[in-house]
């Protein structure tokens, strides 16, 4: 069989090749050879409806529509039989055009009688383009574009081997002949060519289908593909679809079975991920096994297989990622029950990471296995990384940040964290950025390059929640008042079970402007700040009634204004006082600066402390 070596897409244009469907593979068995091409039953049944006297379009236009232009640089005549080369461009494009009529003057049909040509000539150029495009394809500069032929290519003068057909087991040679004299010379589709066209195409093709459709469905073209086969795609993948679905469905039962004898879940979980893309695969071999018998060209079939093989390799890069899905789904659930947060968190991460690096490599497969370069693309890919690099430099940054937060862990997910302004719940941590659930319950991204550059304060890290508070009370409140108060707040403390007492104290710490200051400093042994709302309240609750029952008060800023005479001073203490201190300095003991060296070594531990009557006083 004659293949050209010329590029593909010049192969198409030249012939018009189908891109709809597959050619056959498979035929029906082969018909007796015969010496003429029967007559059709019923006058008119392959009349070509272009042929109805109607003008032809202008050859500028047709060969623009027929995707010509480029291909042929010189002016393109569909009428035009003078070389080999232009007489198979315009049964081409006649038979692209859907005018057989037309196409059937590319023929030699001497050996017909006279008044059958008119009506089996459009059939018998319809069915030898069905049979070429199934099995030869040829690029019009490979034959001659001189009048007289090729003159060295083996054949008899005056006649130009386009190539072979296979029939009944053996070939058929597609032979271009130049009949006349010039000026009228012109190269036809030979004689004992046209002789076996019905034979081939009752080999090849499906003569019963021009008893049972109607004739627009013969020979009307989309897209250079007949309305019959049109719909024996849409048909065929409805029935390969449904067909699939019943298999998939009659083959569950025994894989759930077969599932159900381990004592673990993840393999239900994986036949579950394997239904959708096991249908998808199953639906794209029936087609591809039905599709046989839609006979179209061969061009067709290779555009065809490369597209059932391009979705069977979209079936398994679906099908694994459904399995990354299952299996992380499946780590979550284990490290959630064994209480490993920091993995938690990483799992997200390296479930996407593991995506993107699946979704890479299988376009680096298929790039590879349909002819690209793909060591030049990932030298192109390299270089340009480093452009990408300097124009995406926050990106990067974000996505080395995200790395960060995950190796280093200063967060889990879950955490309620505070970064810088914000402060919530962290939802996710992902590759560019880190999500957060706020107390408003809104969702706030913080950047990774600038989560893992604040300051960031980990709330969910806490063992302990701190409990702190200063007390105002009134300073109406006497020593020994404030000292019964500062007993039964320490109390509380040490008898509350939600307390740690080890760090706990009260202390009265300051007078304050309007206030005598008392500190309440412990921990609250919980991690969930509810439930440590929930003791602060009850701490306080009961902090109110001790001073309630001290019969003190709860301070607040204020003023107060005594109007009354002033007593003055004391006389008698103020000169005793200042009688001392005389007697200091006559004596040279004044403690100013300071105390000598020996009288503080004299006064050191000379205080009772604890204070006497004191519980904490030693006996």
């Amino acid at each position: 069989m004659f293949r050209p070596s010329r590029p593909l897409p010049r192969a198409l244009l030249a012939l018009g090749v189908a891109l709809a469907a597959v050619g056959p593979a498979t035929r029906p068995a082969a018909a007796q050879v015969p010496g003429l091409p029967l007559p059709r039953p019923a006058a008119g049944a392959e009349a070509d409806p272009a042929a109805d006297g109607s003008p032809a379009p202008a050859p500028e236009t047709l060969k623009k529509q027929l995707g010509l232009k480029r291909l042929l640089p010189y002016r393109f005549d569909p009428d035009d039989r003078s070389t080999p080369r232009r007489a198979m461009v315009g049964f081409v494009a006649a038979s692209r055009a859907g005018n057989y009529a037309r196409a059937a003057e590319f023929l030699d049909l001497s050996e017909l009688p006279p008044e059958a040509r008119a009506q089996q000539g459009p059939v018998l150029a319809r069915r030898f383009k069905f049979v070429l495009d199934q099995f030869l394809w040829i690029d019009p500069e490979t034959l001659s574009d001189d009048p007289a032929g090729a003159e060295d290519d083996g054949q008899p003068e005056r006649v130009e081997l386009i190539g072979n057909l296979p029939l009944q087991g053996a070939e058929a040679r597609v032979l271009l002949e130049r009949l006349g004299e010039e000026p009228d010379a012109r190269w036809l589709f030979a004689a004992p060519t046209v002789a076996v066209i019905d034979a081939l195409y009752e080999e090849h093709g499906y003569p019963w289908l021009d008893r049972v459709l109607p004739e627009f469905m013969l020979t009307k073209r989309i897209f250079n593909s007949t309305l019959w086969q049109w719909a024996g795609i849409v048909l065929l993948a409805a029935a390969a679809w449904i067909a699939a679905r019943f298999i998939a469905l009659a083959l569950r039962s025994p894989l759930r079975r077969l599932v159900a004898l381990s004592v673990n879940r993840i393999d239900d979980d994986v036949l579950v991920a394997f239904g959708p893309p096991l249908r998808l695969y199953l639906a794209l071999l029936l087609f591809g096994l039905g599709s046989r018998y839609l006979s179209l060209s061969v061009i067709a079939e290779r555009r065809v297989g490369f597209l059932l093989g391009l979705l069977a390799a979209v079936a398994f890069v679906w099908f694994l990622l459904r399995l990354i899905d299952t299996f992380s789904t499946h780590a979550e659930a284990n490290y959630r029950a064994a209480g490993n947060r920091g993995m938690l968190s990483l799992v997200p991460m390296l479930r996407r990471g593991a995506k993107v690096a699946l979704l890479l490599l299988a376009a680096m497969l298929l790039a590879q296995n349909y002819g690209f370069n793909v060591t030049a693309l990932l030298a192109g890919a390299g270089v340009a990384g480093l452009a990408i690099a300097f124009a995406a430099q926050k990106t990067i940054e974000n996505l080395f940040g995200g790395v960060s937060v995950v190796l280093d862990q200063p967060v889990r997910v879950g955490d309620f964290c505070k970064v810088g302004a914000f402060q919530g719940t962290v939802e996710d941590i992902g590759l560019r950025s880190t999500r957060l659930r706020t107390v408003d319950r809104t969702v706030v991204s913080v950047p990774n390059a600038q989560f893992s550059t604040e300051f960031l304060e980990n709330f969910g890290a806490r063992d302990r929640i701190r409990l702190y508070q200063v007390l105002n009370l009134r300073y109406e409140t006497t020593p020994d008042q404030l000292r019964w108060l500062l007993a039964e707040l320490r109390r509380l403390l040490y008898s509350h079970p939600m307390i740690d007492r080890e760090q706990a104290r009260v202390r009265f710490i300051n007078f304050g402007p309007s206030s005598l200051d008392v500190e309440i400093f412990c921990f609250v042994r919980t991690t969930d700040f509810p439930a440590f709302t929930a003791v602060r309240e009850d701490v306080f609750l009961r902090v109110m009634d001790i001073v309630g029952a001290s019969g003190s008060g709860f301070a607040f800023p204020s003023q107060t204004l005594y109007f009354g005479r002033d007593a003055g001073l004391d006389a008698a203490r103020t000169q005793a006082a200042e009688a001392q201190v005389e007697g200091w300095r006559r004596q040279g003991e004044l403690p100013f600066p300071d105390f000598a060296e020996g009288e503080i070594g004299a006064l050191e531990g000379t205080l009772s402390y604890p204070p006497e009557g004191s519980a904490s006083r030693p006996a």
